[in-house]
C-alpha cells in the first residue's frame, strides 16, 4: 500500500490536472442578452391585437447590449396547445428594416438539424452559433413555419410575415409585410467572453415595460433606451425585458376578450408570482431585478372585468415574496413607484381610492427598505399640477402609458450607480 506521503502526492496531483482542465472564468459562458416572455394564445382573438394563424417566415428585429463571440437562440412553445413544426431558422447582423447585412447570414440548427418540432409546452435552445456582435447589435431572426402557428399579440418588438419559408435563407425579403405579433423566439444568450461575469438586469412589468404600443423604430420602450445609456457608458451590462402587457403581480390571465371588449381574465399571461423562476431566475447571469408592476393589480381592484379585491397589504405581501425568491438566489432587487392614471376611462382603472391605493403602495416602495434600490418612475411622470396623472406632454392619450418623451425621461432618470 502507498504510505502516506504517496497518497498526499496523488491528490495533490489530482487536484492540480483537475484545475488545468476547469473553465478559466467563475461563471457560466452563456449570459441572458435579450427575452420576450412568453403568453398563451388568448381563447378569443381580437383582429386589430392578435394576428390569425400565421404561415411561412417570420422575421424579427431584435437589439442586444452584450457583446460575445456565439449566441444560443431560445424558442418557446411553452404555451401552444400541438407540436411546432420550425422548417428553418437563421440569424444575421440587421440592416435597414428587414434586411440583414450582406455576408453576415448563418442558419440555426438544432442537434445538427437545420429543422425541428418543439413539443406542446416546451421551449428549445438551438445549437450555438458562430455570430460574433458587439456591444449595441441588432440583429434580424428568421423562423419558417410550413405548417403555421397561432401567435398571441405583440410586445412593440418590429416583426414581418413573409410568404414562404424559404426566406430563411434570404438576406433581403421586399415583401416583408409588417406583423403585430409576438416572438416565437423567446431568448437570446450569448457567450461573452469578458473574463469576468457581466451583469444582466431583468426588468419585470407589464404593458409599460412590454411596450405592446411601438415606440420607436429602434427602441421597444423605456428598457431599450436604458440599454442604450448603459451603451453609451460602454458598461457590459444587459436590459433583458420581461414585461407582459396587462399583467397582475397577483393574478393570472388566460387573455380571453369578448365583442372587442375584455371579459373574465383580461390581460397576458401568468401572474408574476407564477411566472417568476421561468421569467427572472433562469436567465442566465441574472443579477438585478427590477420590478415596475402593480398598475394593473390596483386599477382592476374590484372593479373592471376579471378584478379580484386588492388591497395595499396583499401588494405589498407580493412584492416581499417577489423580492425574497430573488434575494434567495443572490439577486439584487430594485423597485420602481407606480405612475399615475388619472383620466383613464377605457377599462375604469381610474377612481380616487384607486389612486389613494396606489400612493399608499409607492410610499411603501420608497421608504420601506425592503429594496436595495429604488426608481421613482412615479416622480418624475407626474404632473406637479395634479400628481393623480401623468404629465401631458409624457401621456400618449390614454392616461395610463407614456408615449416616446415619457419612456425617453423614464430611462434618463435611472440613476446607473444602482446596478455598480
Amino acid at each position: 500500500m502507498p504510505d502516506g506521503r504517496s497518497r498526499i502526492a496523488t491528490l495533490i496531483l489530482g487536484a492540480l490536472i483537475a484545475l488545468s482542465i476547469a473553465p478559466t472564468n467563475a461563471y457560466a459562458a452563456w449570459t441572458g442578452a435579450w427575452q420576450t416572455s412568453p403568453v398563451r394564445v388568448p381563447a378569443r382573438t381580437v383582429a386589430r391585437l392578435l394576428p390569425a394563424e400565421v404561415e411561412g417566415t417570420l422575421r424579427f428585429r431584435i437589439h442586444l447590449t452584450l457583446p460575445g463571440r456565439k449566441i444560443r437562440l431560445r424558442f418557446s412553445n411553452e404555451f401552444g396547445t400541438a407540436p411546432l413544426v420550425v422548417g428553418g431558422a437563421s440569424v444575421g447582423r440587421a440592416a435597414e428594416g428587414s434586411a440583414v447585412q450582406s455576408g453576415t447570414l448563418v442558419r440555426v440548427t438544432f442537434d445538427g438539424h437545420i429543422s425541428t418540432t418543439i413539443p406542446r409546452g416546451a421551449p428549445m435552445l438551438s445549437d450555438p452559433v458562430n455570430l460574433p456582435i458587439g456591444q449595441g447589435s441588432d440583429l434580424i431572426v428568421s423562423i419558417g413555419l410550413p405548417q403555421g402557428a397561432k401567435l398571441s399579440g405583440g410586445t412593440g418588438v418590429p416583426a414581418f410575415l413573409v410568404a414562404g419559408i424559404d426566406a430563411v435563407d434570404r438576406e433581403a425579403v421586399p415583401a416583408a409585410k409588417p406583423i403585430d405579433a409576438r416572438s416565437i423566439l423567446s431568448g437570446v444568450e450569448v457567450d461573452t467572453d469578458t473574463g469576468k461575469a457581466p451583469r444582466v438586469i431583468v426588468v419585470l412589468g407589464d404593458s409599460i415595460t412590454d411596450s405592446h404600443v411601438s415606440i420607436s423604430a429602434e427602441a421597444r420602450g423605456w428598457t431599450d433606451l436604458l440599454g442604450r445609456k448603459l451603451e453609451d457608458g460602454r458598461r457590459a451590462i444587459a436590459v433583458v425585458n420581461a414585461g407582459i402587457g396587462g399583467n397582475r403581480i397577483l393574478t393570472s390571465d388566460d387573455g380571453s376578450w369578448e365583442g372587442g371588449k375584455p371579459a373574465a381574465g383580461f390581460g397576458l399571461g401568468d401572474s408574476m408570482l407564477a411566472r417568476f423562476d421561468r421569467d427572472v431566475l433562469a436567465v442566465p447571469g441574472v443579477s438585478h431585478l427590477v420590478i415596475f408592476a402593480g398598475i394593473n393589480d390596483i386599477g382592476r381592484s374590484n372593479n373592471a372585468p376579471g378584478g379580484v379585491m386588492v388591497t395595499a397589504e396583499d401588494l405589498i405581501a407580493g412584492y416581499r415574496q417577489l423580492i425574497a425568491r430573488a434575494h434567495a438566489r443572490g439577486v439584487k432587487v430594485i423597485g420602481a413607484t407606480i405612475l399615475p392614471f388619472q383620466g383613464e376611462v377605457a377599462y375604469g382603472y381610474y377612481s380616487p381610492g384607486h389612486d389613494a391605493l396606489r400612493q399608499r403602495v409607492n410610499d411603501w416602495i420608497r421608504t420601506s427598505g425592503a429594496y436595495d434600490g429604488v426608481m421613482d418612475f412615479d416622480c418624475t411622470m407626474s404632473d406637479p399640477k395634479h400628481l393623480g396623472r401623468l404629465l401631458p406632454a409624457f401621456d400618449n392619450g390614454d392616461h395610463v402609458h407614456p408615449n416616446f418623451a415619457g419612456h425617453l425621461a423614464m430611462a434618463a432618470s435611472v440613476d446607473l450607480a444602482l446596478f455598480d
